[in-house]
């Protein structure tokens, strides 16, 4: 059955502020595991942002919809989306909700990997949540790694996934 309780926005954000302080960002070359049933990749790439200035977004996902696709196009210009190829079985018409400047390749993956370049460090967000909502979070194990090297090679296996998956731009 669904819940009749009225929710209370004030309250919730109270309760998110309250669990954000709680996840720490690794310093350079440190990590952090986050297990929560109230965090989502996109909650760790938000900690990120009131931080430092984002520069760069590559998202690999199974799932992902269009609110999240139209929030990280907002935040950062460089935005990169490597999804599964299923992704055009979840919504036929996810044409009309991409914008042109996002980079997008289709192909047989099922990680759900961030990455995200700011002007001080480049973060690694892996896990096992997919990019599918700010709202409705699951339990979830999220691992943050503040690691120059490993950004760079995650960074170049995506490009050679990319070159040959089915791409839209």
């Amino acid at each position: 059955m669904f819940s009749t309780k009225h929710r209370d926005p004030a309250k919730e954000k109270k309760a998110f502020i309250t669990r954000m302080s709680k996840v720490n960002l690794p310093e350079k070359n440190g990590a952090s595991v986050v297990i929560n049933n109230d965090i989502t990749p996109l909650h760790i790439i938000n900690k990120i942002k009131a931080n430092e200035i984002i520069k760069e977004i590559i998202v690999s996902t199974y799932f992902i919809n269009k609110d999240v696709i139209s929030y990280l196009q907002k935040i950062c210009p460089s935005f990169e989306l490597i999804a599964a190829n299923n992704l055009l079985l979840a919504n036929r018409s996810r044409g009309e909700w991409i914008e042109q400047n996002t980079d997008i390749a289709l192909t047989d993956i099922h990680a759900k990997i961030g990455l995200v370049k700011t002007d001080k460090n480049n973060y690694v967000i892996s896990g096992s949540g997919n990019y599918a909502s700010l709202y409705r979070p699951r339990l979830e194990w999220l691992t943050i790694i503040n690691n120059d090297e490993i950004f760079e090679k995650t960074k170049n296996h995506y490009k050679k996934l990319k070159d040959g998956s089915t791409k839209r731009k």
